[in-house]
């Protein structure tokens, strides 16, 4: 809704005399003669009629005022004073309000905020359809992509890296053909020798491992393809995965108790029990690798370290489990430009033994899914 003009030329020449005189036995109380004979009284007449003369020129802009005015706004390029044909006041008026507010469009990336808002405005103007809508995330002093997940981590001042997560998955030369086109849209509006890198997400793999009992008449296939279905679908970044169907977030930390909820929602899920994270990896090294292992809770009574994976040795970067003050896992902390992805998926069922299950004991079913 466009604001009215104020109207600056609202006081007249009595009006200030009168407040002005209204003003002296407030700041003079001892000057008592008000006459217009008083050569005081001359003086505030005085000034009150330029004042009065003052605002009615405020009030009414000169066409030349704004012609200057829209110069400046415009630069000189569009200077309407070197066209022979002169603009008419209303177009002058509403190139004036054209310029102004494209005045508050962003046309330089300056904060994480602006290349973020940049880059979403960057992918709506793209011509595929399909990469219009995305998430992004701006992460100052990173380069984001280099190989080794140690490296990204390397505080680099100057660099500026934009992860980009379409809405939909993307085959790799269309997402490539996205991240050069947002590159260069990004490239003229950025600060001088700031080194701009436009990436992909990391993922971070994981293996997930659930103990749950399948409803009567479903077979272990059947259940072990619900569950896989269920976790790709819920940690997928695009659209219908996440907790709100906008897909996963980039940096949204994985927490046990949401798969576990989510598990327990499975149509052919009966009940659930341990859920566990059983390996995880930022680089490209197997997940059956040990070192990506989780050496924490994967019986109900293990602790930290102690008795888990066979001794397999605690992952390397420990900063990334979610502790609790018992000692177990209660999840994995996801780094900002990262997402989930899920390598492997072990289902156990032991309908017979299920109370043993549930207290630590051993499961003698149990089968993988990659």
């Amino acid at each position: 809704m466009p604001l009215d003009v104020p109207n600056l030329d609202d006081r007249n020449y009595a009006d200030l005399v009168e407040e002005a005189l209204g003003m002296l036995s407030r700041y003079a109380p001892t000057w008592t003669n008000h006459n217009p004979t008083d050569p005081g009284i001359t003086v505030v007449e005085l000034l009150a009629y330029f004042t009065e003369m003052h605002l009615f020129r405020l009030n009414n802009v000169t066409r030349a005022s704004k012609l200057q005015f829209l110069r400046l706004l415009e630069g000189p390029d569009e200077d309407v004073t070197k066209n022979a044909v002169q603009p008419s006041e209303e177009e002058v008026d509403t190139r004036i309000k054209l310029a102004v507010l494209k005045l508050r469009q962003r046309q330089r990336a300056v904060t994480c905020e602006d290349f973020e808002f940049l880059t979403r405005e960057a992918a709506a103007a793209s011509s595929e359809s399909e990469a219009r809508e995305i998430q992004s995330r701006c992460i100052a002093r990173r380069a984001l992509d280099l190989p080794d997940a140690g490296l990204r981590e390397i505080d680099r001042p100057g660099h500026v890296s934009v992860v980009v997560v379409p809405a939909v998955e993307l085959d790799p030369p269309s997402f490539d053909t996205l991240l050069q086109h947002i590159r260069e849209y990004l490239e003229p509006k950025r600060l001088l020798a700031t080194q701009l890198h436009v990436v992909k997400p990391c993922y971070l793999q994981l293996a997930v491992g659930a103990v749950v009992r399948q409803k009567a008449g479903v077979s272990f296939a059947d259940l072990q393809d619900s569950v896989t279905q269920a976790l790709e679908h819920y940690f997928s970044p695009y659209r219908g995965g996440g907790p709100e169907g906008n897909g996963w977030s980039l940096g949204r930390h994985v927490y046990l108790s949401e798969v576990q909820a989510l598990l327990q929602q499975t149509v052919d899920v009966e009940r659930v029990g341990t859920v566990q994270i059983l390996g995880m990896s930022a680089s490209d090294t197997p997940l059956d690798d040990d070192q990506t292992a989780v050496g924490v809770q994967l019986g109900m009574r293990s602790t930290l370290g102690v008795d888990s994976r066979l001794g397999a040795e605690t992952v390397r970067d420990a900063r990334r489990l979610i502790i609790s003050g018992s000692g177990r896992l209660v999840g994995v902390a996801l780094r900002p430009y990262e997402v989930v992805g899920i390598e492997k998926v072990v289902v156990r069922e032991e309908p017979a033994r299920w109370s043993e299950s549930q207290n630590g004991g051993s499961v003698s079913g149990s089968q993988e899914v990659h």
